[in-house]
Protein backbone atom coordinates (compact mmCIF):
# COMPACT_ATOMS: atom_id res chain seq x y z
CA UNK A 1 0.00 0.00 0.00
CA UNK A 2 2.84 2.38 0.79
CA UNK A 3 4.41 1.86 -2.65
CA UNK A 4 1.07 2.49 -4.38
CA UNK A 5 0.54 5.65 -2.33
CA UNK A 6 4.03 6.83 -3.26
CA UNK A 7 3.33 6.20 -6.95
CA UNK A 8 0.04 8.10 -6.76
CA UNK A 9 1.72 11.06 -5.07
CA UNK A 10 4.45 11.14 -7.71
CA UNK A 11 1.88 11.26 -10.51
CA UNK A 12 -0.20 13.97 -8.86
CA UNK A 13 2.75 16.18 -8.02
CA UNK A 14 4.49 15.60 -11.35
CA UNK A 15 1.52 16.56 -13.49
CA UNK A 16 0.99 19.81 -11.57
CA UNK A 17 4.69 20.69 -11.75
CA UNK A 18 4.90 19.94 -15.48
CA UNK A 19 1.91 22.18 -16.06
CA UNK A 20 3.58 24.91 -14.00
CA UNK A 21 6.79 24.84 -16.10
CA UNK A 22 4.82 24.86 -19.34
CA UNK A 23 5.36 21.31 -20.59
CA UNK A 24 3.00 20.41 -23.43
CA UNK A 25 2.92 16.83 -24.75
CA UNK A 26 3.65 16.41 -28.48
CA UNK A 27 4.96 19.96 -28.73
CA UNK A 28 8.38 21.53 -28.91
CA UNK A 29 9.21 22.20 -25.26
CA UNK A 30 11.92 24.39 -23.83
CA UNK A 31 15.01 23.11 -22.05
CA UNK A 32 13.56 23.94 -18.64
CA UNK A 33 10.42 21.89 -19.22
CA UNK A 34 12.43 18.94 -20.54
CA UNK A 35 14.85 19.12 -17.60
CA UNK A 36 11.97 19.11 -15.12
CA UNK A 37 10.43 16.16 -16.98
CA UNK A 38 13.71 14.22 -16.79
CA UNK A 39 14.11 14.95 -13.08
CA UNK A 40 10.51 13.98 -12.35
CA UNK A 41 10.82 10.79 -14.37
CA UNK A 42 14.15 9.75 -12.86
CA UNK A 43 14.48 11.21 -9.39
CA UNK A 44 10.99 11.62 -7.90
CA UNK A 45 10.01 7.93 -8.03
CA UNK A 46 13.22 7.04 -6.21
CA UNK A 47 12.62 9.65 -3.50
CA UNK A 48 9.01 8.59 -2.93
CA UNK A 49 9.94 4.88 -2.92
CA UNK A 50 12.56 5.60 -0.24
CA UNK A 51 9.91 7.43 1.81
CA UNK A 52 7.53 4.48 1.37
CA UNK A 53 10.30 2.07 2.36
CA UNK A 54 10.99 4.03 5.53
CA UNK A 55 7.27 3.89 6.43
CA UNK A 56 7.18 0.13 5.86
CA UNK A 57 10.45 -0.38 7.73
CA UNK A 58 9.08 1.37 10.82
CA UNK A 59 5.74 -0.46 10.78
CA UNK A 60 5.48 -2.25 14.15
CA UNK A 61 4.69 -5.77 12.93
CA UNK A 62 7.02 -8.38 14.37
CA UNK A 63 6.91 -12.12 13.82
CA UNK A 64 5.39 -12.55 17.27
CA UNK A 65 2.66 -9.97 16.62
CA UNK A 66 1.89 -11.55 13.25
CA UNK A 67 1.51 -14.96 14.90
CA UNK A 68 -0.78 -13.45 17.52
CA UNK A 69 -2.95 -11.81 14.86
CA UNK A 70 -3.11 -15.04 12.87
CA UNK A 71 -4.26 -16.93 15.98
CA UNK A 72 -6.96 -14.33 16.64
CA UNK A 73 -8.20 -14.58 13.05
CA UNK A 74 -8.33 -18.37 13.22
CA UNK A 75 -10.24 -18.15 16.51
CA UNK A 76 -12.84 -15.86 14.98
CA UNK A 77 -13.22 -18.08 11.93
CA UNK A 78 -13.87 -21.19 14.02
CA UNK A 79 -16.37 -19.40 16.33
Amino acid sequence: MAAKAAAALVVGISLKLLDFVGFVPDMCNGERALLVLAILFGVCPIVFKILALSAVWRYPLTAERQAQLRAEILERQSA
